[in-house]
């Protein structure tokens, strides 16, 4: 669309001069008029290019062309403002749309849209390759987790299997005592509020055995319900023994679970599992575990305990019933003891302040 201002560029003379002649040719035809507007309504989309030209160019260069030296009009007061007023639109503009930069300048409406798709491109690109990189950072640094888990559950093992072998060491290399006193293995317990299961170490001998190498105390062996590689330690001493071991991260099953707090088939390393170290040690020897975990596995034991009594049945008839529970909790004891609470299975938390009547 011409721009009305820039009409004002083609003098009245001009519409004059040329009048007579168009109706020369055309006689009183009232296209005559129609012709002559359309050729100053030319002009002025000549101007107007020109202007956008020496904007949207390189002004310097454009503004040294022979045209804009030679031809007057580019000199004008009136197309020098209409020039300076394109480019304070163009600087300011906000929106690429805008129709009135559309008026002053035919063609910035295609111009914006095509930097604009190719800014639009540029930026999915962008998103996708940060994406990406997110990715390969969190695969990164679970790769580091599970190598450095695995690593420590190896050392872990490695250590406690050097501390027993330096304690049977140490015991080979102690003077047998001339005493034919015997020390009898002492099953550890677990047990609910009303029911004690005896659960005997395994690799401890059953019924009476000799103690011959073993110190004592005052007469008495120090820790008779110990393994006989640690009976002579102190409780600084198995304190550390203690801290060498840490929860499996993972269980399959609750059964599973059940035996390493209480120290059962393939978690039975001597301290009667998780809770002959709590009646041994209390909270010191747990310092080093992670205090949300160990908290969440309390809960789900006392719960299973608990559960047990009500129904006056046996703790692994309780597991057996919560074993699909836990499959459901993708095998989350976290999970399964937040399932429980939501249905009413488990307490969410103890009730304070309440006095009993």
């Amino acid at each position: 669309m011409p721009s009305q201002q820039l009409l004002n560029l083609c003098p009245l003379a001009f519409a004059f001069d040329m009048l007579p002649q168009v109706q020369a040719q055309d006689g009183n035809h009232p296209t005559a008029e129609a012709t002559l507007s359309f050729f100053q309504e030319l002009c002025v989309v000549f101007l107007q290019d020109a202007a956008a030209m020496l904007i949207l160019g390189e002004a310097e260069e454009r503004q040294l062309h022979p045209i804009f030296q030679e031809m007057p009009i580019f000199k004008l007061p009136i197309f020098l403002e209409f020039k300076e007023e394109m480019r304070l639109k163009l600087e300011t503009a906000e929106d690429p749309l805008d129709a009135s930069l559309e008026k002053v300048m035919p063609g910035v409406h295609q111009r914006f849209v095509a930097n604009y798709k190719a800014t639009s491109d540029l930026e999915r690109k962008f998103d996708t390759r940060i994406d990406q990189l997110q990715q390969v950072v969190v695969d990164g640094f679970q790769q580091l987790y599970d190598n450095q888990q695995e690593h420590r559950m190896e050392t872990d093992k490695l250590v406690g299997t050097l501390l027993v072998e330096a304690g049977e060491r140490l015991l080979q290399n102690t003077p047998p005592h001339n005493n034919n006193d015997s020390a009898e293995s002492t099953p550890v317990h677990t047990t609910t509020q009303n029911t004690r299961q005896r659960i005997p170490v395994s690799g401890e001998p059953r019924g009476n055995s000799n103690s011959t190498g073993v110190s004592r105390v005052n007469g008495e062996v120090a820790h008779p319900e110990l393994p006989e590689a640690f009976r002579n330690m102190t409780n600084d001493e198995l304190l550390v023994v203690h801290k060498t071991y840490y929860l499996k991260m993972r269980h399959t099953t609750l059964g599973s679970f059940w035996n390493e707090w209480f120290g059962l088939a393939e978690f039975d390393d001597g301290f009667a599992g998780i809770e002959g170290r709590n009646q041994k040690h209390g909270a010191q020897w747990r310092k080093h575990l992670p205090a949300t975990e160990y908290s969440y596995r309390n809960r789900l034991i006392k719960g299973i305990q608990a559960t047990a009594e009500e129904a006056n049945q046996q703790p692994s008839a309780v597991i057996e019933e919560w074993e699909p529970l836990f499959a459901d909790a993708r095998f989350s004891i976290g999970n399964l003891v937040k399932a429980l609470q939501q249905s009413n299975k488990l307490p969410k938390g103890k009730q304070r302040g309440k006095k009993k009547n």
